[in-house]
């Protein structure tokens, strides 16, 4: 099992400032980066990986998963 809520729960703070920098822009991006990186941090942890580098089309996929994210909770709404 990933460990993925011991490390939300390692960073607590963060969680809650990504919560609020999302509200603040009105986006949803902060908090699934926050996510992300708790991800990546828990499969670090089980695979003994130090280091992933975010590649462009990294960033291009967190661009496009979170429009698609936006333009379905903007038409719930």
């Amino acid at each position: 099992m990933i460990p993925i809520e011991s490390v939300i729960r390692d960073r607590q703070d963060d969680y809650y400032q990504a919560l609020r920098r999302a509200d603040e822009v009105g986006s949803s991006t902060p908090f699934i980066e926050f996510l992300l990186s708790a991800v990546l941090a828990a499969c670090q942890q089980l695979t003994g990986e130090v280091t992933v580098e975010v590649t462009g089309e990294d960033r291009k996929l967190l661009k496009h998963l979170t429009k698609s994210i936006n333009r379905t909770t903007c038409h719930q709404t």
